[in-house]
């Protein structure tokens, strides 16, 4: 099965991105996750990827025997071990044969835009090659679906289900692409209800579902209205010390937060900064103990040696940018774990100050 394939930059760009990254902590929180997001793929065990091979293997069996849905758990399994474009190819069509239009188009899609390594195998290359035009074959096919509301007052907003599911709001007017199959679509608002709509797709239709909301003839509830404080002096000291308490407790999730983003950030440099070191050795075996006089050794090309020079460089790369974020992510989260356990009594008292980040700035605001 082949690994997922991830496109870093490297070289100088990236170790000034690094610096200005050091100075935006959330931006480099986000940098951070997003590169954690690739690491699972090249840290799997043999047990998982013999895993996929065999729920792989099980679900072309059950697919080849008509089984779609079993086709579909399976392959889905495998995919979820790891990542194949082939996995994709037959969840696409296994989606398709069960009138799943809507899941099998955004597949091919998703497909279609696979980046694939160059000594990608033939059934990888043929696999997304060819899920383009399955999507377009699929396109013509899909029934859209516009839920529209009426019977609503100025300012009045309603929920809306489609066969007991929330529709989004941004959804709500829009010609969406809906599987085809039987809805029932329903409305409520205070003191209103549409009763259930039901509409029948048919492959390649368009279809309006008007939601029309009327009174139900029961007055909605009021707002609770909230008690009274028993006391003048408490009612006075109540705000003070609320809002003191909660601008300590508000330091301390991104506290933990950038904590957390640190210890994440200093093993995800460990973790390069080794394999890094190994990439580097194992190219100089190759070369017969130095790569400065390379002698290359039975079997090995020159291809083999430069593959290993590319991946100690980027993963030395990533290593720096990881120790980068995880010294200021703890950093940052010292500083406002000491913050946001201040005495709160004095702190209401004295000056304060907090610290924050913005766009490329860091700084302090507070009261003096």
């Amino acid at each position: 099965m082949p690994r997922r394939s991830s496109q870093i930059t490297t070289g100088v760009g990236v170790l000034q991105r690094a610096l200005l990254l050091r100075r935006a902590g959330w931006l480099a929180l986000a940098l951070l996750v997003s590169w954690l997001g690739a690491a699972p793929a090249e840290a799997q065990t043999d047990a998982e990827r013999a895993g996929a091979r065999s729920a792989a293997t099980a679900g072309a069996d059950a697919f080849d025997a008509g089984k779609y849905q079993d086709a579909l758990d399976l392959f889905l399994r495998a995919e979820s071990l790891v990542h194949s474009p082939v996995h994709l190819s037959y969840i696409g069509q296994c989606h398709a044969n069960l009138g799943h239009l809507v899941e099998a188009h955004e597949t091919y899609i998703r497909l279609s835009r696979e980046e694939l390594p160059a000594n990608a195998r033939e059934a990888v290359k043929r696999a997304v090659a060819d899920a383009s035009e399955k999507a377009k074959q699929i396109e013509p096919r899909l029934p859209y679906l516009a839920i529209k509301v009426q019977g609503l007052a100025p300012g009045e907003t309603a929920e809306i289900t489609l066969n007991g599911s929330a529709v989004p709001a941004a959804l709500i007017g829009i010609p969406a692409p809906t599987n085809p199959g039987e809805y029932v679509v329903r409305g409520t608002a205070p003191g209103k209800d549409s009763g259930e709509v039901k509409v029948t797709l048919q492959e390649g239709q368009r279809k309006d579902a008007v939601v029309m909301l009327v009174s139900t003839g029961v007055a909605p509830a009021p707002a609770p209205v909230p008690a009274a404080a028993s006391s003048a002096p408490a009612t006075e000291a109540a705000p003070h010390d609320a809002g003191v308490s909660s601008d300590s407790s508000k330091l301390r999730l991104p506290a933990y937060v950038a904590l957390g983003v640190g210890v994440v950030g200093v093993g995800f440099g460990t973790y390069f900064a080794l394999d890094a070191g190994s990439a580097a050795d194992e190219a100089d075996e190759m070369c017969g103990g130095s790569r400065s006089k390379c002698s290359l050794q039975d079997g090995v090309t020159r291809d083999d040696v430069e593959s290993k020079n590319d991946q100690a460089g980027s993963s030395r790369t990533k290593a720096i940018v990881g120790f980068v974020i995880g010294g200021a992510g703890l950093a940052a989260g010292a500083t406002l774990l000491v913050l946001s356990m201040g005495d709160e009594s004095e702190t209401a008292q004295k000056p304060r100050v907090v610290p924050y980040v913005g766009f490329g700035e860091a700084g302090v605001v507070g009261r003096f």
